[in-house]
């Protein structure tokens, strides 16, 4: 009996070093050029973008299709944005890869514009950011009286919103919530039509500070000349 135990024993201790081994090898591949996980993701080198994606996928699949199609099989990180609402894709985003290979092999035809369900994808490199300079705001449209609010809270009313900006920009002569059909909640973003222009000015320029209970706001104007219609 203790002779079986000491196999056992000796068997379990073999596996956790086979497996150790493993793990080195991985991480020496990973590693290979010296760059940490948080400098490949923010390193065009090794990230694509990727357009064209089901509204209904996920990042699961999105790595079985990089998997099926390329034998890629180290996606590092995926930024797809999604809707703020119904948190389904915006059918965009950026696949960072462990490695250029792979980054490589997602840009060949062998796996770019291939099908995810009834779409194809495009995949192109990642572009760098546009940087904006503090404080760089756009010039106003002649005549705008009127801008939209997004990110407002989904059960704000249109009294709320009236009373905040009334309070910090001018008269309002309208607020129209988008709506979804048949449901209390909006769709997260609003018009406001002032009385002046002035009061759609003073609106985007404090766009860094307007609250509506106590949710941070983000305006532009509106270049529509015709109400929306919800």
């Amino acid at each position: 009996e203790q002779q079986e135990e000491e196999e056992e024993e000796e068997e379990t201790t073999a596996k956790k070093r086979k497996r150790k081994r493993k793990r080195g090898k991985k991480d020496s591949k990973d590693n290979e050029d010296g760059l940490s996980k948080e400098e490949k993701c923010n390193s065009l080198d090794y990230t694509v973008y990727v357009e064209g994606l089901p509204f209904d996928s996920n990042q699961d699949q999105l790595r079985e299709f990089f998997k099926t199609q390329g034998d890629i099989d180290d996606v590092l990180e995926m930024r797809l944005p999604v809707w703020q609402d119904s948190q389904r894709l915006r059918g965009y985003g950026h696949v960072v890869f462990e490695s250029k290979t792979s980054r490589e092999v997602a840009l060949s035809d062998a796996v770019n514009r291939k099908h995810i369900g009834s779409r194809y994808i495009n995949i192109s490199p990642a572009k760098p950011q546009q940087q904006k300079t503090p404080g760089s705001k756009r010039a106003q449209p002649q005549d705008c009286k009127t801008v939209i609010v997004k990110n407002i809270p989904y059960h704000v009313e249109e009294e709320d919103v009236q009373e905040v900006f009334e309070a910090n920009c001018g008269e309002v002569a309208e607020v129209r919530i988008a709506r979804r059909p048949f449901q209390t909640q909006n769709k997260g973003f609003c018009h406001v039509e002032f009385v002046e222009p002035t009061s759609a000015y003073k609106a985007y320029q404090q766009q860094e500070s307007l609250k509506i209970l106590s949710r941070p706001c983000v305006i532009d104007y509106e270049e529509v000349t015709r109400k929306p219609r919800y």
